[in-house]
C-alpha cells in the first residue's frame, strides 16, 4: 500500500511541470515620498534581480506563489497553481519519514527546485521522492538552540522538560571563540554575534530534523518551558513592581507611558502624566528559590513534558499550562479574573453538551476534589462566589467592583492548584471524559 501511495504521488507530481507559467515582470520606478507625519517610508532598490525567485507570501509568511528567473523571463506557479501544488505536498508530508524530519515549507522550497531542474534540462533526474529524500538527508543534523529569557537572573542551571535553563559560561564562549578564529575571521566579529547572549539567562534545547522542522521543535519546547516556568512564578504576578520571565520573541516591553492634557484656559494649562509605571524589578532564582519552585512541582511539570503522551487528555492539559501562562501575563486584575474563570471552565463543563453551570460545578464537585482541609475548601466556595460576581459585572455591565488583594491572590493560587492536579494526575485519565467522570463521582478522590 506504501509503495502504490509513493508510486501515484511520484507519478502525479510530474503534472506540474505541464503547467509551469512564464511571465515578465515588469521593473518597478521608486515612488516619490510624500509629505506624510509619522514612521518614515523606508524603500529599496534592489536594481536589476536575475536567477533568484520571485515570492509572494501571505499575511503569516506562507509563500503563495512562486516564480524563479530564467532567461530574463520568470518560470514559476501562479496562485491557483501554486494552492494545487501545495496541497499535494502535504499528501508527500504525511509520510512519516517527511512529516517527523522535516517541515512542509522545506518540501515546497525542495520541490519548486526540482520543477526548475526538470524545466531547465528538459529531464528529470530522479523522482521526486528520492529527490526529497536526499535533500532531508543532507540537511538533517542535530542542532542547539539558544533562546533568550528575561528579566530574569539564576544562581546555576536546571531543566524544565526537554529544556535547560542556562547561560553561556566562559569556557564554552572560549572554545567557541577558538573555533571561529580558526576559519580565519575576526574575533571583533565573533563577539559582535554574542553580544546579546553573553551574561543572559537563555533556553537551550537540542533538536533533531533538518533546520527549520529542528527549530520548529525546539521553539516548541522551549516555549512550554516558559509557560511552566511563569505558572511556578505566578505568586511574583500578584506584585506589581516584579516583571514576569518571558521568551525573547513573545516579550512585550511595559516602558513607561506618558500623555499629556489641557483644559480651556487663557493661562498655560499643560500637564502631563505617568499612566502606567514600568515593572523593572526582575525576579532572581537562587538556590533557596530554586528549591521553593521543586517544592512547587517543578520535577512533576517536567515529568509531565517528558511523558509526551498522545491521548486528549495530555493536549488539553498542554493548553491548560499555556492558558494559565497567559493569566500570569495579564497585566489588567479584571481581565485576569474573567481568564481565571474562563481557565476553570475549559475543563471543567462539558464541551460536547455545554451542560451545567461554571460556578456550580466548580463549587460542588470541582474544590472538594482538588483541596483536601475543610476549611480550605469553604474558602475556595466562597472565593469562587466572590468572583462569579466581579466577573458578571464587568462583563455584563463593565462595573469595575472592588478586588480584595489577599482574595485575589487565593483564588490565583487556587488555579494553580487545579493547574499542577490535572499535570500531576494526567496518567490516570486518557480523555476529558474520564476526568469529568471522576469530578462526578461521589466520594472518590486521588
Amino acid at each position: 500500500m506504501a509503495n502504490n501511495k509513493i508510486s501515484n504521488l511520484n507519478n502525479s507530481a510530474f503534472e506540474f511541470v505541464s503547467i509551469l507559467e512564464q511571465t515578465k515582470f515588469e521593473s518597478s520606478s521608486i515612488p516619490p515620498y510624500g509629505n506624510f507625519v509619522g514612521s518614515p517610508q523606508v524603500i529599496m532598490n534592489l536594481g536589476e534581480v536575475s536567477d533568484l525567485k520571485r515570492l509572494k507570501k501571505d499575511p503569516f509568511g506562507n509563500n503563495v506563489s512562486v516564480f524563479q528567473a530564467i532567461d530574463k523571463s520568470y518560470i514559476g506557479l501562479s496562485e491557483i497553481n501554486f494552492s494545487k501544488f501545495k496541497e499535494f505536498l502535504s499528501q508527500i508530508h504525511e509520510l512519516p519519514i517527511f512529516s517527523e524530519r522535516t517541515t512542509i515549507s522545506f518540501l515546497e522550497e525542495e520541490a519548486f527546485d526540482w520543477l526548475m531542474d526538470i524545466y531547465k534540462n528538459k529531464k528529470a533526474e530522479k523522482n521526486l521522492i528520492d529527490y526529497l529524500l536526499d535533500a532531508v538527508e543532507n540537511e538533517y543534523k542535530e542542532y542547539t538552540f539558544f533562546f533568550k529569557l528575561y528579566p530574569l537572573s539564576i544562581e546555576k542551571p536546571f531543566t524544565i522538560g526537554n529544556s535547560e535553563i542556562t547561560f553561556l559560561t566562559n569556557d564554552f564562549l572560549e572554545q567557541e571563540r577558538k573555533k571561529f578564529i580558526s576559519t580565519g575571521k575576526n574575533e571583533e566579529d565573533f563577539d559582535a554575534m554574542f553580544k546579546d547572549f553573553k551574561d543572559k539567562v537563555l533556553i537551550k534545547v537540542i533538536a533533531k530534523g533538518v533546520k527549520n522542522k529542528a527549530e520548529e521543535i525546539a521553539l516548541h519546547e522551549a516555549e512550554l518551558a516558559t509557560d511552566i516556568l511563569k505558572c511556578l512564578l505566578h505568586e511574583y504576578s500578584i506584585y506589581g513592581q516584579y516583571c514576569i520571565p518571558e521568551i525573547d520573541h513573545r516579550f512585550k516591553k511595559k516602558d513607561t507611558s506618558v500623555h499629556v492634557y489641557n483644559y480651556p484656559s487663557e493661562k498655560f494649562t499643560f500637564c502631563f502624566e505617568i499612566s502606567n509605571k514600568e515593572d523593572n524589578i526582575p525576579i532572581e532564582i537562587n538556590q533557596e528559590k530554586l528549591s521553593v519552585l521543586n517544592s512547587n512541582n517543578l520535577k512533576k511539570f517536567s515529568h509531565f513534558l517528558r511523558l509526551k503522551k498522545e491521548t486528549d487528555f495530555y493536549y488539553l492539559t498542554i493548553d491548560a499550562i499555556k492558558n494559565f501562562s497567559d493569566i500570569v501575563s495579564t497585566n489588567n486584575r479584571y481581565d485576569r479574573v474573567v481568564k481565571i474563570i474562563s481557565f476553570f471552565e475549559a475543563i471543567v463543563i462539558d464541551s460536547g453538551t455545554k451542560n451545567g453551570n461554571g460556578e456550580t460545578i466548580i463549587k460542588s464537585k470541582l474544590i472538594p476534589k482538588i483541596l483536601t482541609d475543610s476549611k480550605d475548601i469553604n474558602l475556595g466556595i466562597e472565593l469562587t462566589r466572590y468572583f462569579y460576581s466581579i466577573r458578571d459585572a464587568y462583563l455584563h455591565h463593565r462595573i469595575h467592583k472592588a478586588i480584595d488583594y489577599i482574595k485575589f491572590q487565593q483564588f490565583q493560587t487556587i488555579a494553580f492548584h487545579f493547574l499542577s492536579f490535572i499535570v500531576k494526575n494526567n496518567e490516570q485519565f486518557n480523555s476529558i471524559e474520564e476526568f469529568l467522570n471522576y469530578l462526578n463521582a461521589e466520594n472518590k478522590k486521588i
